[in-house]
């Protein structure tokens, strides 16, 4: 900020009125790009747009007044107002002189309206096209990564284990590579070859002395293959396994002691999955998606528990 704000401040051009004479200078349009950039890292959403849009007024011939458009579209997603930011990428999507080099951005930002809006599909069209065009690597690997968990997330778990399998085969760091085989593991039939393939490797994971700090999402997704299996009592197992294991990872341990809950309740064992869903909602973050209607439950559990409580001490006091 303080390197672009010197060059704007030492190189803009005025005429005799003191007005800015765009058309003479060079960078200019750009150093007010970055400046809003750095105030969009910075999470000053407000005075990034300021300058997005002051670039987009002022800077009629020169391509960066697009990205500004772009840029104006990504500050009002982050500050979730969804129909300024579709309204400037539907004008973003008929303008032909956008910059080919950025076009990814433009697919991956679509991609994250289409996200917030819950249409995943669209999501998934327009991430695919980014994924094609972007040519940073890490980008695309990222992309691919989060197209396999739309499929997922939509029930498509063959086509979800593929694109992980992809991403695996694009040698990603460490933690990227990690999240793709146990998300895999959660995407494969366990009576196939591939649910035999992802044990084995799950169970080489757990051995390995580097996911020591992971070996609650391990356990968690062998509890997963467990209950594809129908072997409820190895499911029960590994989730408790996964809580012991649980020390910086608090939404895990969340996870595990919900899927314990939701156990305990389809018995219907009450008591059991009253105490299993206080200690999720002791643990779980309150953005987690499903929160409310966790909580709503406990909450319904909670009243049940303390009537059940009351009938038990009348019939005692009574008999």
């Amino acid at each position: 900020i303080k390197r672009v704000s010197t060059v704007i401040s030492k190189h803009t051009m005025y005429d005799k009125r003191g007005n800015e004479k765009p058309a003479s200078e060079h960078w200019i349009d750009d150093n007010w790009l970055l400046y809003g950039e750095a105030m969009f890292f910075k999470h000053e959403y407000f005075q990034a747009l300021d300058a997005f849009e002051y670039v987009e007024a002022t800077y009629k011939t020169e391509a960066g007044r697009f990205l500004a458009s772009m840029w104006i579209a990504k500050t009002y997603l982050e500050l979730t107002q969804l129909n300024e930011a579709e309204g400037k990428l539907d004008y973003l999507r008929n303008i032909r002189e956008f910059p080919k080099k950025n076009k990814w951005e433009l697919e991956a930002v679509t991609a994250d309206f289409y996200l917030q809006v819950k249409n995943f599909d669209k999501a998934a069209e327009h991430l695919q096209k980014a994924a094609n065009l972007v040519p940073d690597r890490e980008k695309r690997i990222r992309y691919r990564f989060i197209l396999a968990q739309l499929a997922q997330q939509k029930g498509e778990f063959d086509k979800a284990y593929l694109l992980y399998t992809k991403v695996i085969k694009m040698n990603p760091k460490y933690d990227m590579a990690f999240n793709a085989r146990l998300n895999r593991a959660r995407c494969a039939d366990s009576k196939s070859d591939k649910g035999e393939t992802v044990r084995k490797e799950l169970e080489r994971m757990q051995k390995d002395p580097k996911n020591k700090d992971f070996l609650d999402q391990i356990y968690f997704a062998l509890a997963g293959l467990a209950k594809n299996d129908g072997n409820e009592e190895l499911r029960e197992e590994y989730l408790n396994k996964s809580i012991r294991a649980s020390t910086n990872n608090a939404n895990q341990k969340a996870l595990s002691y919900l899927e314990l809950g939701k156990i305990a309740y389809a018995k219907p064992e009450y008591k059991i999955a009253q105490a299993y869903y206080d200690s999720t909602i002791t643990s779980l973050s309150t953005d987690y998606p499903d929160y409310t209607e966790i909580l709503n439950r406990r909450n319904s559990l909670t009243k049940l528990i303390k009537n059940l409580r009351t009938i038990e001490l009348e019939d005692s006091l009574q008999r």
